[in-house]
Formats: structure tokens, sequence, C-alpha cells
């Protein structure tokens, strides 16, 4: 019996953005290939992006002209 995945990013607003306009094919595909990601990261889609959006606003040049 295949074990189902709990994917509970599925419902996060980014990750549904990041879905729209693709075929369900691809869509099926990034699914599956998003959880060892998440599992890696241990961040929802949201933070990510916020933890992206505070990166590049810092205000230290280094840290700036890394991301």
């Amino acid at each position: 019996m295949k074990r189902k995945m709990k994917r509970p990013y599925e419902k996060d607003e980014f990750f549904q953005k990041w879905l729209v306009g693709l075929s369900e094919r691809t869509k099926k595909n990034y699914r599956n290939r998003f959880q060892p990601w998440f599992d890696f990261i241990k961040m929802t889609p949201t933070e990510q992006i916020e933890k992206r959006l505070k990166d590049t606003a810092s205000g230290n040049l280094e840290e700036r002209t890394f991301y």
C-alpha cells in the first residue's frame, strides 16, 4: 500500500500562486518534488518569501549583494 505524503504547504497562499497557469501534469510533478525541499528547508512557502524579502531589504551592503 502506498503511503500518502503529508503536504502542509499545499494550502499556503504562495504555493497556490506558484501553480497558477500550469498544466495539471506540471502541477502534479511540482507537488511531488516540493516535499523533499520542504523537509530540507523546514519553512513554509510564505516563510521562505518573507525571509527573502527581509534579506533583500537589509541595510547591510554585503548581505544585499549576496542575495
